[in-house]
């Protein structure tokens, strides 16, 4: 394939009706991830369903290396890629193989006093990426961050 026709194939593609986007109540990060969120539960969906994970799991965060623009990007000095799209998976131990994902579309805005400890953002990731997983005497292995 050409690069012009890469290009206007690139230009054309879309994952997600622009307009839904306004008629939908959004969150700002879910704002962000809209254009491509079908295939980021397209994804989720297949992995999980393709694959049993064994007894032990561990959830960690990974940074994904991008160069380009993007808003979405981060920059942690501290990593050996430091600039990229910071993802949290559950992954299992023995085999490495990526069970359950979320991007981390961070918030610009003021950070909300939350009345329920579990609605802060690190519990709900946590929570939200081990849905289906609980009582079924899975071992959740993760960084003291958590």
């Amino acid at each position: 394939m050409s690069i012009d026709r890469f290009l206007m194939v690139s230009k054309c593609l879309h994952f997600n009706n622009n307009d839904d986007m306004c008629t939908l109540d959004l969150d700002y990060s879910e704002a962000r991830l809209f254009k491509i969120n079908p295939i980021l539960v397209h994804l989720n969906k297949k992995f999980q369903e393709m694959y049993t994970p064994g007894q032990n799991l561990a959830l960690d965060e990974s940074l994904l290396m991008w160069k380009g623009w993007l808003e979405i990007c981060q920059l942690i000095p501290n990593k050996a890629a430091n600039r990229g799209v910071k993802t949290y998976e559950i992954c299992e131990s023995q085999t490495g193989y990526l069970w359950r994902f979320e991007i981390h579309a961070h918030k610009k805005a003021q950070p909300q006093q939350c009345e329920n400890p579990l609605d802060a953002s690190t519990p709900a990731i946590v929570l939200k990426l081990v849905q289906g997983l609980e009582n079924k005497g899975y071992t959740l292995w993760m960084h003291n961050f958590y």
